[in-house]
């Protein structure tokens, strides 16, 4: 089922994919709650957390804590996941949101891919950065690619989020296109090593 977050019964924010006993135990069954996070939301029934966590539902964390924390939002966590423009916070360059296809065909949600502009390292002796944000792939990702002026970083930092989207795997039997096609439109830019 595709919850929007706007079906939810109750929402709470987060910094990483966590549950809340106060929040979500006082639901019934079909009862959707959103999780909003950086990155996106993961909107769920009562039921689905039940169902596809039980693990959570069983720790002591949750039980006598009252919450649960991943460190990174499990693979099975990415059905619930609706990632928020990644844009928001990023200067970018270029942006481009893709389509994660399931097996049959439907459509398994976006993947939204932004490329920073490329700006000083205020790291000691630094060159140049620009930031590649990814939402959608199952895990967040927000990483910089380094190089000595900006078009190569820049260059690098496309590289960085062509291999990401080529090569993160995504659930099984999912793909990953663009425009219908499963070529992702973005070239390669480190030629292939001398021989």
């Amino acid at each position: 089922m595709d919850l929007g977050a706007e079906g939810a019964v109750a929402r709470y924010e987060c910094p990483r994919l966590g549950f809340r006993a106060d929040v979500i135990e006082p639901l019934a069954a079909g009862d959707a709650f959103a999780i909003v996070t950086p990155v996106g939301t993961f909107c769920m029934t009562k039921a689905d957390f039940y169902r596809d966590f039980p693990r959570v539902v069983r720790s002591a964390r949750y039980r006598e804590r009252g919450w649960y924390r991943y460190p990174r939002a499990p693979r099975k966590a990415g059905r619930y996941f609706r990632p928020a423009p990644p844009t928001g916070d990023v200067d970018a360059v270029v942006d481009r949101t893709f389509e994660r296809v399931g097996p049959a065909g439907a459509a398994a949600g976006a993947v939204r891919l932004a490329l920073g502009r490329p700006e000083r390292d205020p790291g000691p002796g630094g060159d140049w950065r620009c930031r590649v944000v990814i939402a959608g792939l199952g895990r967040p990702i927000d990483r910089h690619a380094y190089g000595i002026d900006p078009l190569q970083a820049l260059a690098l930092a496309l590289e960085m989020a062509r291999m990401y989207l080529s090569f993160t795997p995504l659930a099984d039997g999912e793909r990953l296109t663009w425009l219908g096609a499963s070529e992702l439109g973005i070239p390669r830019v480190l030629g292939e090593p001398a021989t």
